[in-house]
């Protein structure tokens, strides 16, 4: 007797249907009836072949909603963080770092260029006087 146990337990999901869990099963069931839907509403009006692609377009948003996961989250988190990521918050981070040996340095050299130039002035005065 031989009893399966997943390693990861966040992988298992509970089967209901044909090896499907709920969520994709009702969305199964909803892809379905959008293609159906979509073939009787334009089956007098648009060829087979077109029609059949328009039918696969039509049930595509509900296996990605059903079937799609990414870092264990559902289709609908996955469009959520995306959209916060592309519009929300700011496509570009500045950060400027600020380098302190740096400003010191010209700090002093501002000062010594400042001192250099009272003393060549008050010199300059003198020899006017």
């Amino acid at each position: 007797m031989e009893i399966n146990i997943n390693k990861d337990i966040f992988k298992y999901k509970e089967k209901m249907f044909f090896g499907l869990d709920l969520r994709q099963l009702i969305c199964s069931g909803l892809g379905i009836g959008a293609a159906v839907l979509v073939y009787f509403k334009f089956k007098d009006i648009i060829g087979h072949e077109t029609l059949t692609y328009i039918c696969m377009f039509s049930a595509f948003p509900f296996a990605l909603f059903g079937f799609l996961s990414y870092h264990r989250m559902p289709f609908e988190k996955v469009l959520v963080l995306w959209f916060k990521d592309r519009f929300l918050t700011p496509n570009r981070l500045v950060r400027k770092p600020k380098n302190y040996y740096y400003e010191v340095i010209q700090i002093g050299k501002e000062s010594k260029g400042k001192e250099l130039l009272r003393v060549k002035n008050s010199r300059n005065n003198n020899k006017r006087k």
